[in-house]
């Protein structure tokens, strides 16, 4: 081989690893392009729709905060399993919902969780996002 074929292969390969991280860029935030968005229940609850929900997560935090909903009424918006799987229930004290890790995290368990608190009860006391890692 002499340097040009050496240097085509060279430059198709920079080109294909551009063009691949630009599409994996473009696919961990799509559909949203890493904006916010309002929510929407049924993407919250479906998938592949539902990898959108820390892009839904202001308006919902704000929703639940304004409208103050019991744990009833949060299970039926956003599901009766919390996220590690735990079937949610009248008494619950603190509800976690998974919305996401941070793009291209490779080392540890870094997330983003909706945290949400009730009272004995089962009342709404608060909703916010946190980044635990």
């Amino acid at each position: 081989m002499d340097r040009r074929n050496i240097g085509k292969i060279v430059k198709r390969i920079g080109i294909f690893l551009l063009v691949a991280a630009i599409l994996c860029k473009l696919y961990s935030e799509a559909p949203t392009f890493g904006r916010q968005v309002h929510f929407n229940e049924w993407a919250w609850k479906h998938y592949p729709f539902s990898r959108i929900r820390y892009y839904m997560s202001d308006s919902l935090v704000e929703k639940l905060n304004t409208e103050k909903p019991n744990i009833e009424q949060i299970a039926e918006m956003l599901g009766y399993e919390d996220m590690v799987g735990n079937r949610i229930k009248l008494g619950d004290k603190h509800v976690t919902y998974f919305l996401m890790t941070p793009q291209f995290y490779i080392f540890g368990l870094a997330m983003y969780t909706l945290d949400i608190d009730f009272s004995e009860d089962g009342s709404f006391q608060s909703a916010e996002v946190i980044y635990s890692d």
